[in-house]
C-alpha cells in the first residue's frame, strides 16, 4: 500500500444496512462521518444521490464490488444485521482491504470478526480506527532485527502473530487479536509516523507495544490476555535464543573474559555505519576494544535482551571511554549513550531493551552501579 502516501486522502467505502431503511437510518451516520473525518478521507458513499441504481440486480452489485476492490478501505455500521453489508466485508476480505465494523447493537456474531480487522460500538471509533491503520500501512516501514533490511508495515503479519499465540494456549484468537489490533496500531503510528511523512521502526518496537497493549488489557479485562501475554514472551524468547541472556547471566559470567561473546543483540538501527566507521551487527564488529568492554557491562546486567546503537555524533571529549544510561518513556526501553574517540564522532546513542517493562528501573539502577564501579560512568554529560 505504499502508493498511499502520495495521496491527500484515502478511499473509504461506507457501508451498512440500506434496504428497508429510512432516511435517517441511511444517511445520518453516514453524515456525520463525511464531516469530522473530510481532511482524511474520500468517501464511497452507496447511498448518494448519484450513485447509479438503474442498472440490473447483477449491473449494480458488479458496480458495489468495483467500488469495493477500488476502495483503500472498508468502514461497515452494522447497526442491524445486513445481507448486502455482509458480502461487502467479504469482498474487501479478499481484496486486502482493511475491514472495521462498527457493532453499536453488539451483534453477537464471530463472523463480522473473523472478517474485520477491528470491530467497535461506534462508526467515529470506527473511522479513526480506519485513519490509523491506512496511515501505519503507508507511511510505516519496519527494521527487521539483525540488520536484515526494511519491510513495509502489514497489519496482517501483526494480526496472525497473535492469532498464533491465541490458538497455542486455546483462547479464542477471532476476538483477541480483534480487541489488541486498534489499541497497538493506535500506539505504532504515535511512535513512528508523523504527518505524511514515512518513517521507519525497529520490529522490537512491535513487540514491545504488543506487550505493553497485552498488560494493560490484563489489568483490566479478563484473565486471557494474561495467558496471551505470558506466552507471547515465551514465543520470542523462543525465536531470539540471544534475548534468554536475561536469565542465564550466571552461565555468563562463566565465559572467559573477552568482551565480545555475550549472547544479547548489538546492532545498528538501520544499515548504516556507526561512529567506529563500521556496520554494528554484534558486539565483535565494534573496533574499539575499551568500547566493546563498556558495552559487555550494559549487556551483561540481568534483564538486559538486546542493545540497539542509533545516531552518532560529537559531544566533548572524556577522558576514557565510558557510558550513561537512562529512563525512557519508549516502553521497555532505557536510553545511554558511550563516549569514545572514533572516527566518525564522539558519542553513540544506544536504545538498551529490557525483559519487563515494571523491571526496567531496577536494569537502570544495576547498569548505573556496574558502570560506576568499573570507572566507566560518563559524568557532566
Amino acid at each position: 500500500m505504499s502508493a498511499l502516501a502520495k495521496r491527500d486522502k484515502f478511499k473509504i467505502y461506507l457501508a451498512g444496512p440500506i434496504s428497508g431503511c429510512n432516511h435517517r437510518q441511511r444517511h445520518e451516520w453516514r453524515d456525520l462521518l463525511k464531516q469530522k473525518y473530510e481532511k482524511d478521507f474520500e468517501f464511497m458513499d452507496p447511498t448518494e444521490d448519484d450513485w447509479d441504481r438503474s442498472k440490473t440486480p447483477f449491473e449494480a452489485a458488479q458496480t458495489d464490488l468495483n467500488a469495493i476492490e477500488s476502495a483503500d478501505g472498508f468502514l461497515v455500521n452494522m447497526w442491524r444485521e445486513s445481507v448486502g453489508s455482509a458480502i461487502g466485508m467479504v469482498q474487501a476480505f479478499r481484496a486486502g482491504r482493511p475491514v472495521v465494523v462498527a457493532n453499536p447493537n453488539w451483534l453477537n456474531s464471530h463472523i463480522l470478526a473473523f472478517y474485520a480487522d477491528a470491530v467497535t460500538d461506534d462508526p467515529v471509533k470506527a473511522a479513526r480506527i480506519m485513519r490509523d491503520i491506512l496511515r501505519a500501512e503507508s507511511r510505516l516501514t519496519v527494521l527487521k532485527s539483525g540488520g536484515r533490511g526494511e519491510e513495509p508495515f502489514d497489519r496482517e503479519k501483526l494480526a496472525n502473530a497473535i492469532n498464533s499465540v491465541c490458538k497455542s494456549i486455546g483462547t479464542s484468537e477471532i476476538v483477541i487479536a480483534r480487541d489488541l489490533l486498534p489499541d497497538i496500531i493506535a500506539r505504532l503510528h504515535r511512535s513512528g509516523s508523523q504527518s505524511k511523512v514515512k518513517s521507519s521502526i525497529p520490529s522490537s518496537l512491535i513487540d514491545a507495544q504488543v506487550r505493553e497493549t497485552l498488560s494493560e488489557a490484563a489489568k483490566a479485562k479478563h484473565g486471557d490476555f494474561q495467558k496471551v501475554l505470558d506466552r507471547w514472551s515465551q514465543f520470542a524468547l523462543e525465536k531470539k535464543p540471544h534475548a534468554r541472556m536475561a536469565v542465564r547471566v550466571d552461565r555468563l559470567r562463566e565465559q572467559p573474559a573477552e568482551y565480545g561473546t555475550t549472547s544479547v543483540e548489538v546492532s545498528c538501527t538501520k544499515a548504516h555505519t556507526s561512529m567506529w566507521g563500521v556496520n554494528v551487527r554484534t558486539l565483535r564488529d565494534i573496533p574499539s576494544e575499551e568500547a566493546r568492554k563498556v558495552v559487555n557491562l550494559i549487556a551483561e546486567t540481568a534483564g538486559v535482551t538486546r542493545i540497539i546503537l542509533g545516531p552518532f555524533g560529537r559531544k566533548s571529549r572524556r577522558a576514557k571511554v565510558s557510558a550513561f544510561v537512562e529512563h525512557s518513556k519508549t516502553p521497555f526501553v532505557l536510553e545511554g549513550g558511550i563516549y569514545d574517540e572514533a572516527p566518525k564522532g564522539t558519542i553513540q546513542k544506544l536504545h538498551i531493551w529490557v525483559q519487563k517493562e515494571d523491571g526496567k528501573h531496577d536494569v537502570l539502577e544495576h547498569i548505573t552501579e556496574a558502570l560506576k564501579g568499573n570507572g566507566r560512568w560518563a559524568k557532566g554529560r
